[in-house]
């Protein structure tokens, strides 16, 4: 079922009612237990697929029930090395395809399954192992892992849901229907994301595809459009898919975390990174990079400060990694890391140099924010060029990028001014798009939190994006076009 349709609208609207219907907090888990399968089905696509996902639910469940029992560091590691293995055997790394020869009756390049959300329910389980294992998870049985692992509203592409968290919500439900003022501000977060995925983003992305690949004789406009617009189109898509599924859950009373605090307005990779995709980043903060660096600075505490970087540039690694199988997210994920580290030992310098004191003035200059700011937005755009093509692809974008500019001036003095400057006024205006798109973002939340208290006004809204919202799915059975897939659903 496609998040951003008409047929998952009425689909939550009906989940929502009946939620709302029933009586008693045991009734209303089975109805959120029934609408998670519901979504499910139609995304497990045959026999082989449906066996491979009760192995990966079972070897994880039981393996979570052996370190309850027995909490040893052994086993542990076991556990996650086994579920590890599984997930790069069913994702299939090309990159490691070369280096482990599988019997030709277990190859799944001719038996593929297809696993909706094993990423993220391997990140799930990874958390609940090593929580019980410290001693930190809350009680659990097979009835909550089963629900906490297929929530219709995280298992595609988060966000990743700490199960304390869950499990809060899901025994304390609330048994009174909710406000109307937050249900006003829930349903309008759906036709929100609706309208970042369904429309925003699916623009962006037909001007990518009709003027942003034209390589047999590239222009400065083309090239332009092909390294700014992804990123515009990406941030669209994924933050639209995660205000569907958080206002979704609102509505079925689960307040899931948020995954987007405008990322167009960091000032370094690590900022970055603490802004997009936010529950992935701390996951990885948590349980790969803090993790490692616990260990690495108690064995060799001389060498803390360089662990640090070695360690910061593996997390974003493997944080660009786990996006996708081929060498290009290898390039991704390469790019990221060496920011993340490069912006560590950047601070640990200054710090050195000018001092603490001065390093603080230093941080709060407008200036250097401005300056912090764009040279992280432009190295952002070079690596989602490695997320979005191959690499050679990636390679050419650039290539013709430098090309263009060198051009630039004997092009301006050749013909007019006019062409050249209107393609450097259009960049800038994407670069306004891309770099103030969150902060608009900020402003509807503020504007709706100064509504919040005005329930006319709310419903007034809610009509007018619901008649939006109703156009744009007429236009898209009038033409005949599917909707427009998240893409964040594919890893």
């Amino acid at each position: 079922m496609a998040v951003c349709s008409l047929g998952f609208l009425f689909f939550c609207g009906a989940a929502v009612i009946i939620f709302h219907v029933a009586p008693g907090k045991r009734l209303r888990q089975i109805v959120l237990a029934c609408v998670s399968l519901m979504f499910l089905i139609p995304l497990v696509p045959d026999l082989r697929s449906w066996i491979w996902f009760v192995f990966f639910l079972g070897i994880t469940y039981g393996a979570l029930a052996l370190v309850r029992a027995q909490s040893r560091g052994w086993i542990v590691t076991a556990a996650v090395s086994l579920v590890l293995l599984l997930y790069l055997y069913v994702k299939r790394y090309t990159l490691l395809a070369a280096f482990i020869p599988f019997p030709l009756a277990l190859d799944m390049r001719l038996h593929k399954a297809e696993l909706v959300g094993l990423s993220y329910m391997t990140f799930k389980f990874i958390h609940m192992l090593i929580d019980q294992w410290q001693g930190q998870l809350a009680p659990f049985n097979l009835w909550r892992y089963l629900n906490y692992q297929l929530s219709f509203f995280t298992i595609t592409a988060g966000p990743i849901q700490r199960y304390n968290d869950f499990l809060k919500y899901w025994e304390e439900m609330d048994l009174q229907p909710s406000e109307t003022r937050e249900s006003l501000l829930y349903w309008i977060r759906i036709l929100t994301g609706m309208i970042k995925v369904g429309l925003l983003g699916a623009y962006v992305e037909t001007a990518l595809k009709s003027y942003g690949g034209l390589w047999t004789t590239p222009t400065l406009g083309s090239v332009l459009i092909a390294f700014y617009a992804y990123p515009v189109y990406l941030y669209f898509n994924f933050s639209g898919y995660t205000d569907i599924v958080i206002g979704a859950g609102g509505l079925l009373g689960f307040r899931l975390p948020e995954n987007f605090n405008r990322p167009w307005l960091s000032r370094n990779v690590l900022d970055f990174w603490d802004r997009w995709h936010i529950t992935l980043t701390h996951w990885i903060r948590d349980y790969v990079f803090m993790s490692s660096y616990k260990a690495a600075a108690t064995a060799f505490p001389r060498g803390a400060r360089s662990w640090s970087y070695a360690l910061l540039f593996f997390a974003l690694f493997v944080a660009g990694v786990w996006h996708g199988t081929t060498d290009a997210f290898v390039m991704f994920g390469v790019l990221n890391g060496l920011g993340a580290a490069a912006t560590r030992a950047y601070g640990d310098v200054l710090r050195a140099t000018i001092g603490h004191q001065r390093l603080r003035a230093y941080l709060k200059n407008k200036t250097v924010r401005l300056v912090a700011i764009v040279i992280t937005l432009h190295y952002v755009c070079v690596c989602q060029l490695f997320f979005a093509n191959d690499v050679d692809h990636a390679l050419s974008i650039l290539s013709a990028l430098g090309t263009c500019l060198a051009n630039l001036p004997a092009a301006v003095s050749r013909y007019s001014w006019q062409g050249p400057a209107l393609v450097l006024v259009a960049a800038a205006v994407l670069l306004t798009a891309l770099w103030k798109s969150d902060a608009a973002g900020s402003f509807f939340e503020r504007a709706g939190r100064w509504l919040g208290e005005r329930n006319g006004l709310l419903s007034t809204i809610l009509c007018a994006q619901c008649a939006f919202v109703a156009g744009m799915f007429f236009v898209q059975w009038a033409f005949q076009q599917e909707p427009p897939p998240v893409l964040y659903m594919q890893f």
